[in-house]
């Protein structure tokens, strides 16, 4: 059985069970209309296509892991080491999808007190709202992000760690 692959798709089935319920629910034209600086969907592209490389090297590792693949070794140990150098970019762009919405944050915050034409304070703002969606709705969805695309990575690495663990006597026996 494939177990790290099964973590993953489990991850991804609720993701996208999670997706559709905020697009049933208005929840992507919510940070259409609120979001004026757009990055919350920067924020949502570089999850969902991350989230299909986790998918991907998840598989690849699942197959090294269950000895689907030949080798032995070196050689085996070489690919766990390649499955965890393509696991980098996932840790990688979960912390772009915080330093993101930390982005977004300070963009909301910018537009509450300067409203595009020189500082207004936040009374004279009559944007003040579009600001404020904007900061908090990029940093809840690069935290979100963040937080899936970091478990994805974790379960994988776990995977790999284990596998290397488990080889560890082999190697020293050849």
């Amino acid at each position: 059985m494939k177990k790290p692959f099964l973590l993953w798709v489990l991850i991804a089935v609720l993701t996208a069970i999670a997706s559709f319920i905020a697009l049933e629910l208005g929840g992507f034209k919510l940070a259409y209309d609120y979001d004026s600086s757009r990055i919350t969907f920067l924020i949502f592209a570089i999850f969902y296509i991350m989230t299909g490389w986790a998918g991907w090297i998840t598989w690849k590792a699942s197959m090294i892991i269950d000895g689907d693949v030949s080798g032995r070794g070196m050689a085996l140990t070489s690919s766990l080491r390649n499955i965890k150098n393509d696991a980098s970019h996932i840790e990688t762009s979960a912390e772009l999808c915080t330093l993101l919405g930390l982005l977004g944050t300070i963009a909301g915050i910018i537009m509450a007190f300067f409203g595009g034409s020189g500082f207004k304070g936040v009374q004279n703002n009559p944007n003040l709202g579009a600001a404020v969606g904007t900061a908090f709705i990029t940093t809840g969805a690069g935290i979100i992000s963040s937080i899936i695309l970091v478990t994805q990575h974790h379960f994988l690495l776990h995977a790999v760690k284990r596998k290397q663990i488990e080889l560890t006597p082999e190697a020293g026996s050849e």
